[in-house]
């Protein structure tokens, strides 16, 4: 089975990304490089996207390493981090280096289980549909169906 460094490589030489996605797969790359692709699991991931929150934003400089600069990363830098490596997971995919039927590690984390268990969306729902409609929003698409009276 290859390893996570090998298919980000290939993926890289079948296609040409930009500068950033290079710079974020890269990451992936130091964090669980030498790993075999089908052994890592979601815990592996989400602890790499604590070591990401953990390192915070970084400042860049011109020639120099980066520095980083203490403050917080924002949720679409972490999406941005994860698109990524869901696209090296399906040409792995495409690629038969993976089983069809293999369940990507990168997939919870893109419908926000990482970041915000089920239990708190259950929660902001409840809170959404009690503070109404946003504005300008179609009211029936939003609103609960409304149960037939019977008298």
């Amino acid at each position: 089975m290859p390893t996570l460094c090998a298919v980000i490589e290939t993926f890289v030489a079948s296609r040409e990304p930009e500068r950033a996605t290079l710079a974020r797969l890269d990451f992936w790359i130091e964090i669980r490089g030498v790993r075999e692709l089908s052994a890592i699991t979601p815990e592996d991931f989400d602890a790499a996207l604590v070591r990401l929150s953990q390192r915070g934003r970084l400042v860049p400089r011109r020639g120099k390493e980066t520095l980083p600069s203490g403050a917080p990363l924002a949720g679409s830098t972490f999406n941005c981090y994860i698109s990524p490596l869901g696209s090296v997971y399906r040409c792995a995919r495409r690629l038969r280096l993976l089983l069809r039927a293999y369940l990507l590690p990168v997939a919870d984390a893109a419908a926000g289980s990482a970041r915000c268990p089920r239990r708190w969306s259950r929660s902001l729902r409840a809170c959404a549909r009690r503070a109404g409609p946003p504005v300008g929003a179609n009211p029936r698409v939003l609103q609960p169906k409304q149960q037939a009276f019977d008298p």
